[in-house]
């Protein structure tokens, strides 16, 4: 079930009308129509990427310096790779292949890394194959594995967070995109440990309500809006 979304006049803050947590929504970007779902896609603590040969500290610090930096980077299926080995996303035979979307609203709160993924539903339907299966679990309501595509620069720092030794910690992380995993894999960061699609409950304010901050200090949002919240022309 998709909610609709209203913008509140007297606040900055961007509300989406939701009997639950996690709540998806449809929006128009460039002419189609896109599933939004909200990704916590990060957050402090102990992760082992796949491509790392020990588990590695994610500081939630960290997760703070520039979230926007996030927005406007490609929503992937999968981790895109060339010859076994894991490429950038932001290639156009890349993008081509594999870009099912675009993030946009990412914030971070309470040592996480929240966003939105904006998926082009005309794009997922003329992928199909896996693009269209992990659409469909996200549509019944499924929580759905999430990983992030990032260059990380490392210091060789050992120690234990939350009884879970590590042999690294972060020190910077440069966005390059979200990949949505194919059923049966599991993320670094997995829904076990809290991330993944719709998996916003730190974001619900009471039974009826999820509010998500507009960040219009980080935003010119000084076009005009109609009464459903929908950008205008000013005409």
């Amino acid at each position: 079930m998709f909610e609709s979304t209203t913008w509140s006049k007297d606040m900055s803050l961007y509300r989406i009308q939701s009997t639950r947590a996690g709540a998806t929504r449809v929006e128009k970007f460039e002419g189609r129509d896109h599933l939004v779902v909200p990704v916590v896609a990060l957050q402090e603590g102990v992760v082992w990427p796949g491509n790392s040969e020990f588990p590695e500290f994610v500081p939630g610090s960290l997760l703070s310096v520039n979230p926007q930096g996030w927005n406007g980077k490609p929503v992937m299926i999968d981790h895109p790779s060339l010859s076994g080995e894991m490429v950038s996303a932001n290639h156009p035979r890349v993008m081509e292949r594999s870009r099912i979307g675009t993030i946009f609203n990412t914030l971070a709160k309470n040592n996480k890394l929240l966003m939105e993924a904006w998926l082009d539903l005309q794009k997922i339907e003329s992928l199909g194959g896996d693009a269209a299966k992990m659409l469909s679990r996200i549509q019944k309501d499924e929580v759905v594995e999430v990983s992030v595509g990032v260059y990380t620069g490392m210091e060789n720092l050992e120690g234990v967070w939350n009884k879970k030794k590590y042999k690294a910690r972060w020190n910077s992380m440069t966005p390059d995109h979200l990949a949505i995993l194919p059923e049966g894999t599991i993320g670094a960061c997995s829904v076990a440990m809290g991330c993944g699609t719709r998996m916003l409950s730190s974001w619900k304010m009471d039974d009826d309500l999820l509010i998500v901050e507009a960040m219009r200090e980080l935003y010119d949002d000084d076009q005009p809006r109609d009464d459903n919240g929908q950008w205008t022309d000013g005409g």
